[in-house]
Parts: C-alpha cells; structure tokens; sequence
C-alpha cells in the first residue's frame, strides 16, 4: 500500500538560513555553516514563507519513513549553527591511571598508558570538533562542534580505541566513556537594571556579559543605557534561540498620565550592541505607580506573556505582538508570577491568593484555586509558580508565603488533575524569587533573609542553603542552561554566581560579585 502525498512541515527560525540546491541542504548560522548531501533520498524539499516542506509522493512505509529523519537531521543542522553540541567523556581505570595529552591544536588525542600497556593510543577529531581537557572536572574530556554526527563519532572512535580485548569486559572497566551530552553553553548573563526615571545618579542599563569559568571572573561584552526620564527594566524575559529579550520598561512619567506606555520592549543582542527592535503596550493604567511585573515566552516562542500591577494578563503573538486574546482581569490583585508548560498550551498565573491555569487558544480558564489554605489559623499567598520541565514536566509548582512570615512553603502539584501532590515547609522567611533548572531536577530561591536555596524538584528536600549572599532579599535567580550555575541578583546592585557541586555537601563556594 502506498500513500500518495506525505507532508512534514516545520519553521525555520529567524537567525537562521537554509539554502536547497539539487537536495543538497546548507544551514548557516552565528556558529557557521552545515551542508548535507540528501541526494540519496527520494523526496521533495521546498523553502517557502521561512518554512521548510518537507514530501515524499506514492511513497511505501519505509520510505515515508525517510520524512522524519530528514527532518531531524535539518533540525540537529539548525541546532548546530545556533548552539553547537558537547560531549563529555570521562576515563575510567582501576589500576593504571590512564594519561591523556592533547595535540595538534585541539584537534587529536593521545591516551597512554591504558591498562599498563606502551601503545600511545591517537584519535584524530573528525572535521570542526575541538576536543580539551575539563578545568573543572578531574580526568574528563570535552569534546564541542556544530556537526552532531562528527561531535558523536568522535566521541565514539576515543571509546573504540579504548576497547578491552581478550579479558572478560564485566570485571575489566577501564577506558574512556561518554558521560553527558547537550548543548554548547554560551556562558553569556543579560543584566538589567538602574534607578528608574529621575536624576537617582544610577543609570537605567541593559548589559551583557561573558562568563569566563576557569578564571571566575566575569566580562561586560556590551550595554546599551537607556532614557533617564523612563523606568529601569522591571522585568525580562529571554528568547535565546533568536537572541532576543523582552523587557518590561515604563514610558516617561508624563506619557503615562496622558495613556501612552509602550511599557513592553523587544531588544536583540549580540557582542557587539543591543538595540531595540519593537514596543507595544499592555498596560492601559493612567497610574504611574503601576508597572510591568513578569513576563515569559512560550517554548516554541510564537506567544509572549505579561502581567503587572494593574492585575491585567495580556498575552501577545510572537514577532507579530498582536493580542491573542482579550486580556484577563484578576479583580485588582496584582499577577506575581506565570509560566508556560512545555508544549505552549496552557498558562499558569498567580496572584497573591489566586492561581489560575489558562488555555493559550483562546484564554479560557481551566482550572482555578482560590485563597491556599494548610490550616484554619495560617493565613497564606501565592508568590511565585512554574511548571516542570524534563523529569519533573507532569507537575508545576508554586510558592506559599505566611502572611506572619513564620513559614514558606514550596507545592507540587500534579498538571493534569491539579490536585496537590506534596507540600513542604522550606524556611520561615518569604520566598522572594523562584526558578526551576532546565533539566527540570532543582529548584532554586531567594529569600527574604537575603539567603539563596536550592531544592530537589520530586521531593522538596533542601539540598543547599547559603545564607547572607546579598545585602537586600534576592529580586531574580536563574539556573545556567546545563544547570551547573545559579545566578541571583539583588537591589543592592551585586550580582552572585554561585557554582553548584556534582554531589550537593558541604564545601559548595560562589564566586565574583558586582
């Protein structure tokens, strides 16, 4: 049986650019360029309205099968030439240390002394993968490039040359072995900040800066300084597939009274320049007072969301910016905090004693939860929420502060019933600022007591609390994307890095601040 027409379909993203000719695919990218020869595949490829179509006519199953993996290896192209890929490698021995040298400018490795043997054993690196010992990690290669097939071969022939021969494999363990695998990290942090509109003597600024992880220092790659009549950014937002950040600014004072506030601003960064590419309104409020409080992009970055003081939840089309549906009102209680869920469907809101989960098609409410409650005598409040990501992406959670400040709370709910799976106490001071790691495993605050914590994202438990870390309550924390940093800042004008341990103890130590 044959089908006659099978279509796959997906978008190009707008950093990116993909060239077809006789079905050879060239991708090009801020990393550089792939090409891939898929002349050996009977299909259709067309580019057409930054989408690419992918068609395969009178096809059987088997070859129907080909559209899908086309398509992945066009996607791992696009990934490449914006976030490039990393293997890491350690060489495991129980007797004779194995010795690594690397040669020929990253390029080719030598291993020595495996099981005791002379034989230096050399790898050459298949075309455009760096190979480097880690800094911060003893006895671990790392292997980063834009072509997952040569990044993963690689990988593969140092495991290959390492193969134990003529001994039984189960007792003898030793060589070199992949151990992790993602996406190259940028190493980038975009701050905001400054002292709102007026002469304060601090000027409202947005600055990018390079983390450089052997030295622990930080350096400011570039910054654009913003009106002094306007407000500092209040909030911000990363799409970092396009290299884009939406910020919450408020317009002049004057304007405000007047109706005008393009209070939600698109910028795209580079090394070299932020610059402003688009504003819009969402906040109608005459009241200068009020202000641009969260704001988050859908996974797939076609919706942005943002909430304020003024309790309205706007929710905009991404690059459009072009309402999704009309705005929802959350009878004068300002929004603390939203998150999208991974596939970009629904929307959690909270704030300060109501949680609602919104359908992102139209903005009908799914699910809502009033006034949290653990006991009769506690009066409580939402603060923050976020839904899960990876191991953890069937739940969300949300952040419960006592009103007495005596106890905080941490809840994980279950996403698909919404009915409350746990709930665990966390402090007595109140949760200030909220995240989860990428990889969905942590979940990182910021308390009043000017302390940072980190917790295991299934059971709650504290793993790590360091206290005293700003001279005012944390106001943001993020995770890194391989979620080995966080980084936490504060109104006290000092951001802190602190570098997470593989196994969480004592000895933790964070480093550079400013």
């Amino acid at each position: 049986m044959k089908d006659i027409c099978k279509i796959e379909e997906f978008t190009i993203p707008k950093d990116v650019k993909v060239k077809v000719k006789s079905r050879i695919v060239t991708v090009e990218g801020k990393r550089g360029v792939l090409t891939k020869n898929l002349r050996h595949i009977d299909l259709e490829i067309q580019i057409k309205n930054d989408k690419i179509k992918l068609i395969v006519w009178h096809g059987t199953r088997k070859h129907v099968a080909c559209l899908r993996t086309v398509k992945a290896h066009i996607e791992n192209m696009i990934t490449g030439v914006t976030k490039g890929f990393e293997y890491k490698m350690r060489y495991v021995y129980a007797h004779f240390p194995i010795n690594v040298h690397i040669s020929d400018d990253k390029k080719e490795v030598e291993i020595r002394n495996f099981l005791g043997e002379k034989v230096i054993r050399r790898v050459k690196m298949l075309e455009g993968v760096d190979i480097e010992i880690s800094k911060n990690q003893k006895d671990e290669l790392i292997l980063s490039g834009n072509d997952l097939e040569h990044v993963s071969q690689s990988a593969a022939n140092i495991q290959q040359s390492t193969t134990v021969k003529n001994k039984d494999i189960r007792k003898f363990l030793d060589g070199v072995y992949v151990s992790e695998r993602g996406f190259t990290p940028s190493g980038e942090i975009l701050l905001g900040g400054g002292g709102g509109s007026g002469n304060t003597g601090v000027k409202n600024t947005l600055a990018l800066f390079k983390l450089k992880m052997p030295e622990k220092t930080i350096e400011k790659l570039t910054e654009t300084i913003l009106s002094g009549e306007e407000d500092r950014p209040t909030c911000i937002a990363l799409r970092i597939e396009e290299n884009i950040v939406s910020c919450g600014i408020n317009s002049s004072e004057d304007e405000i009274k007047i109706g005008k506030n393009n209070n939600c601003r698109i910028f795209k960064y580079s090394n070299d320049k932020i610059e402003l590419v688009r504003t819009t309104q969402t906040i109608t409020s005459t009241d200068v007072n009020d202000y641009q409080r969260v704001a988050a992009f859908s996974q797939d970055g076609k919706l942005l969301a943002t909430g304020g003081t003024d309790s309205k939840l706007t929710v905009l089309n991404y690059p459009s910016l072009n309402v999704a549906f009309t705005p929802v009102n959350f009878n004068k209680q300002e929004i603390y905090d939203l998150d999208f869920n991974p596939t970009g469907n629904q929307l959690l809101v909270v704030s300060v004693s109501t949680l609602r989960i919104l359908s992102t098609k139209k903005g009908e409410c799914i699910h809502e939860i009033e006034k949290p409650v653990f006991k009769k005598s506690f009066r409580c409040q939402f603060r923050a929420c976020r839904f899960g990501k990876g191991i953890s992406a069937r739940f969300f959670y949300t952040v419960v502060n006592m009103t007495s400040e005596s106890r905080t709370f941490i809840v994980k709910w279950d996403a698909v019933t919404f009915k409350k799976v746990s709930t665990k106490v966390i402090g007595k001071r109140r949760i200030t600022a909220f995240t989860i790691s990428d990889n969905g495993k942590l979940l990182g605050f910021g308390a009043s007591d000017h302390s940072i914590g980190i917790c295991d994202s299934q059971t709650l438990k504290v793993l790590l609390h360091v206290p005293k870390v700003h001279e005012f309550p944390p106001t943001t924390i993020a995770f890194s994307h391989d979620s080995t940093l966080v980084v936490s800042g504060s109104a006290d004008n000092s951001v802190h890095i602190l570098q997470l341990p593989e196994k969480f103890g004592p000895g933790t130590e964070y480093f550079n601040s400013f």
